[in-house]
This record gives structure tokens, sequence and C-alpha cells, in this order.
């Protein structure tokens, strides 16, 4: 029997499915999901020290575009290769089973949004800690505010899942790109050390788009004016026509 979308048993299965996969990720490990917020921090340390003692730049702009970015980055990463191999992976449990591909793609993808939340608390609190001027109630807008990039996201993942299995050397060509865009979105520098002769390059990059309104959230500790806001939705709305229009 084929599960609608939206009844209550296909969703509690996904929760089943979500708990295999971390299960599954954490198996054989002794810190768990704890590695999920031990490596941005650690990340962090490194791109700070460099930056702010051997660059000069200021510490505190660096550790809150660090804070702001790398939550983000991390889960399009972790959501790019958990998408794209979830059907692969599972090739001979899908031909057993009766449940929806979707199903299985959804859940691999709830655990990189349950990391994501993990990340976001943590280095947001890191940086509260450490600069308590710095706190602002704004803050609480973060959820809202990166939801276009939550849904972007998820809606390439979601595309990545169903042609990875067709071509396989996508997986290889994915760690190039991933690490390739990496440093065309200002994660580890903030966008104020951009020339402003150059800035008109990262705003035509989509995964700035995205990203850029929680960093000013973040780092500017203020809500992001409306333009900002209007891009990002309509990347991802881009996005979502896309995923559309490839079912």
């Amino acid at each position: 029997m084929k599960l609608s979308f939206f009844s209550v048993i296909y969703w509690r299965s996904i929760i089943v499915l979500t708990k295999s996969s971390l299960v599954r990720m954490n198996k054989h490990s002794i810190l768990g999901s704890a590695w999920a917020l031990l490596q941005p921090f650690v990340h962090m340390c490194i791109i700070s020290y460099i930056f702010s003692v051997l660059l000069k730049q200021p510490a505190e702009l660096m550790i809150k575009n660090l804070a702001a970015s790398l939550p983000l980055w991390n889960f399009f990463n972790l959501s790019c290769s958990n998408g794209g191999m979830a059907l692969m992976l599972r090739e001979n449990i899908i031909k057993k089973s009766s449940l929806s591909t979707l199903m299985y793609v959804i859940a691999d993808l709830f655990v990189g949004l349950i990391l994501l939340c993990y990340g976001m608390v943590a280095m947001y609190s890191f940086v509260a800690i450490i600069y308590p001027s710095a706190l602002s109630l704004n803050w609480l807008w973060a959820p809202l505010i990166a939801m276009p990039f939550i849904i972007s996201v998820l809606s390439v993942a979601i595309i990545l899942s169903y042609i990875v299995p067709y071509i396989r050397d996508i997986p290889q060509l994915m760690v190039m790109v991933i690490s390739t865009l990496y440093w065309t979105v200002p994660i580890v520098y903030p966008y104020s050390m951009i020339p402003e002769s150059k800035q008109w390059m990262f705003d035509i990059n989509p995964l700035f788009l995205l990203i850029n309104p929680v960093q000013i959230l973040i780092v500017e500790g203020r809500v992001p004016d409306l333009h900002h806001i209007v891009k990002s939705i309509f990347v991802m709305f881009v996005c979502v026509a896309k995923n559309l229009v490839g079912e």
C-alpha cells in the first residue's frame, strides 16, 4: 500500500528511518553526534587564529562571521553528501521494501537538520559567552531567516539523490565542487574584507545570497534588509521549481 505524503503513518515511518540513520552514523563512534559540534569549533579556532592573530583582522568580527556561517555550510555539505548517497547505499533494501524512496532521502536529510539545530545553538551560545555585548534578541529570528537556505539545500539534495544512482561520478564531482564553492562564499573571511569593486561577483552567487541574511543577523545583530530576504526567497523558489520540474 502506498502511503500518502500527508498521512501520519508516512511521517512516523520517516521518524523511525531518521533514528536509524542517526544510529548508523554514530555506530562504533566514541563521540557520536558531538563531532558535529567539535569540528566547527576546531575550524573556528584555527581560522580565527590565522585571520585575527597572523593577518591582524578583528577577532570578534571573524568569530561572529564563522559562527553564523559554519553551521549552514556544514548542513549544505552534509545534505549534499547524505542526499546524494541516500538511495544508492540502500539499493538492496529499496528492492525489498514497499516504502517510497523519498522517505529514505527525507530521513537522511532530517539528520542534517538535527545537526544544524545543534550547531546553530552551540555556535551562537559560544559567541554570546565570549562577547556578551554581541547578544541580540534579533538572533531569535535565525531559524526563520535561514529557512530559504534550508529549503533550497533540501531541494538540491533531493535532486541529487535521484541522479546519483544513474551517474555514479557525481559524488566525486560534488566533493570538488563543494570544496571550490567554500572559497566563493564569505565564510572564513567576512564580506567587509571584499573590495567594493569585486562585491558584484558575490552578489550573483546564489549560495551567498542564501547565507548572507543569516550572516547579517548574527554579525551585525540586526534583521536583514528586505532586499536581502527577497533575494534569498527568490533563490529558494528557483531551487524548489527545479525540484518540481525534475519530478
